[in-house]
């Protein structure tokens, strides 16, 4: 999948793509090359890599 692809995704489809791509034995930086994305894109969008995985950030609470 590329970049545009992904980002057309909904946030939900997006975290579970992640995380099928971890779980077929990508690493963290094959799987970014794959999306020609960095860190940081991921990051702005709530997704962190934490132990093979990933996390979602926890939405804000008033």
């Amino acid at each position: 999948m590329g970049r545009e692809e992904y980002l057309q995704l909904s946030e939900t489809e997006k975290f579970k793509f992640l995380n099928k791509e971890a779980v077929q034995g990508k690493n963290f930086n094959q799987i970014l090359s794959d999306l020609s994305m960095t860190k940081e894109d991921l990051a702005r969008e709530g997704f962190y890599y934490i132990g093979n995985k990933f996390v979602r950030k926890p939405p804000l609470k008033d």
